[in-house]
């Protein structure tokens, strides 16, 4: 993560000359000073509080996310800046200051760094770390943006040491900008390149040449309708050639799956310029659409619903959240909860790690030692044998979806559980680096 941060002490002893290379900033802001943000001038945004931010056009199913809550959700996430949401978040707010590497940032990186409120004289704020300026362009001058301005950042957040902030290193972008400087098309779209066949409605969704075409520029999810022709091996890291199967048998992860897979607009293609990757999300989709397990996909047209971004450094499809196969949408097929066994966490730590995809259900009654993360149910029960962790813990059951692999449809929340509460829950046992803990946990009763 961020270097220089960690040498924030030794920098105010002497000079500290960290080299970057590449197209991707090496950390152009600097020591970060943690919540408040104390290595500018804390200036008051002049500015009003009335702005209007109705007319800014979202995609479809996104909404805007407050400083206040953009820092609640950081607030939940591990604090060395490890853990990023998985979601992508649009945040609002206004331009109080700008960090104290801000114009090497855009002068030499093409990113900026600056802190947001959710009004003027507001203390909280939100550091939107080497964010790209919008359609995900560089930033040419420092005047694109200024204090005060209204701006709406798309990004990932984190908590890095305390510091509630976007991913950095490009991962964020400025969105919408009322700066009558801020260059591109508002709202994070460019016109469509001539030629393309679909829009991304459900209706005429977009082709792979399409995808290539717009070449990431495009934000919002969209529907590509496209062939599966093969897959990454499990487990490489890039995309080329000898990385790539396009006829089984095909090579899994150590989890007994994979999650990715190649897609074209022509059945049995195997030119890499005429083919995009598609990251398949853990779960159900990902179940029903990896060619590890469903050999039979291969040449089948899919139709999937998700955002258009790098992956493997093509163009490519993530965060599916829809797909079709043949025409029929994949669904969660829930079914009957199984039976399951009341154990103690003792015998439930002793007892044999699952090797099929029905496993065999426990059910645990404990205390809640910890709450580990809100957003996905990760907690800790203890009972008088001892503790155990739950890997996702949902309000009902969900099937698993394969070895040792579970759905979350994050309804954690919705169950009210705090700290100190006795409860009863049913999973299976599963293992994680050699450390036994509950998978496919749900929710029976409070006690």
């Amino acid at each position: 993560m961020k270097l220089q941060k960690l040498f924030t002490a030794f920098m105010l002893i002497g000079a500290v000359s960290l080299a970057s290379c590449g197209g991707v900033p090496n950390e152009p802001d600097g020591p970060n000073p943690g919540p408040g943000g104390k290595d500018t001038t804390n200036v008051d945004p002049p500015v009003t509080d009335t702005f209007d931010w109705s007319k800014v056009s979202l995609p479809e199913g996104a909404k805007l996310t407050t400083v206040a809550e953009a820092r609640d959700i950081a607030s939940k996430l591990a604090s060395d800046g490890t853990q990023a949401t998985p979601d992508v978040y649009y945040v609002r707010g206004i331009v109080k200051k700008f960090g104290n590497k801000h114009e090497s940032g855009v002068q030499d990186f093409g990113n900026a760094t600056f802190y947001m409120v959710d009004k003027t004289g507001d203390k909280d704020d939100f550091e939107a770390y080497q964010v790209l300026n919008i359609n995900k362009a560089k930033f040419t001058s420092v005047d694109q943006i200024a204090v005060g301005d209204h701006v709406v950042v798309c990004c990932h957040i984190v908590n890095y040491n305390g510091t509630y902030e976007t991913q950095g290193k490009g991962d964020g972008y400025v969105f919408y900008n009322d700066n009558p400087k801020a260059s591109g098309s508002q709202g994070g779209d460019t016109p469509n390149p001539e030629g393309l066949v679909g829009d991304g409605t459900e209706a005429k969704p977009f082709t792979v040449a399409d995808v290539i075409k717009l070449n990431n520029t495009k934000t919002g999810n969209f529907f590509v309708k496209a062939k599966i022709v093969g897959q990454i091996k499990g487990g490489e890291k890039s995309l080329k050639a000898e990385t790539c199967e396009f006829a089984a048998p095909f090579t899994g992860t150590e989890s007994g799956d994979n999650t990715n897979i190649l897609v074209a607009d022509a059945a049995g293609t195997n030119d890499l310029a005429q083919i995009i990757p598609v990251q398949l999300p853990s779960g159900y989709l990902r179940a029903a659409l990896n060619l590890v397990n469903h050999p039979e996909n291969l040449g089948k047209e899919v139709i999937l619903y998700g955002s258009l971004e790098k992956y493997f450094g093509k163009p490519a499809v993530k965060n599916i959240s829809r797909a079709f196969i043949d025409g029929k949408e994949v669904t969660l097929e829930v079914g009957p909860a199984p039976e399951a066994t009341a154990v103690t966490v003792a015998e439930f730590l002793a007892a044999p790690l699952n090797s099929t995809k029905e496993g065999v259900w426990y059910e645990l009654t404990g205390t809640v030692g910890e709450i580990k993360n809100a957003e996905y149910g990760n907690i800790t029960i203890t009972d008088a044998t001892g503790s155990v962790f739950v890997y996702g813990l949902v309000e009902s059951y969900l099937p698993l979806t394969a070895a040792n692999k579970a759905t979350n449809n994050k309804s954690f929340s919705k169950i009210g559980i705090q700290v100190g509460d006795n409860i009863t829950i049913r999973g299976v046992r599963g293992e994680y680096q050699g450390v036994s803990q509950m998978i496919g946990g749900y929710f029976v009763k409070k006690n």
